[in-house]
C-alpha cells in the first residue's frame, strides 16, 4: 500500500496528493459538469450546486451531524456527480 510509502515511492508512483481543505469540492463539480456538453445544463447545475448543496454542507457541519462512517464533504458531493 501507498499508504505505508515514503514520498519518493509515491512520487515515482505518479501519485498526487490533494488534500481536501486545500482545494474542496468545487473543482471536482466544475470538471464534472463541464463533461455534461450542454452550457445551459451545466449553468444550471453550478446554481443548483450553489443553491442547495454548499448551504447543506455547512449546515451539516455547523450542526455537527454525527455520521455511522465519517465523511469529507467530496465524498459527499462525489456521490451526487
Amino acid at each position: 500500500h501507498l499508504r505505508n510509502a515514503s514520498p519518493a515511492t509515491v512520487s515515482r508512483a505518479g501519485v498526487i496528493f490533494l488534500n481536501e481543505s486545500d482545494i474542496g469540492w468545487r473543482p471536482y463539480v466544475t470538471t464534472w459538469v463541464e463533461t455534461m456538453g450542454d452550457q445551459k445544463v451545466a449553468t444550471t447545475l453550478e446554481q443548483l450546486f450553489d443553491q442547495y448543496v454548499a448551504p447543506t454542507l455547512d449546515h451539516m457541519r455547523r450542526e455537527k451531524w454525527n455520521h455511522v462512517t465519517p465523511l469529507m464533504d467530496f465524498a459527499m458531493v462525489q456521490t451526487l456527480c
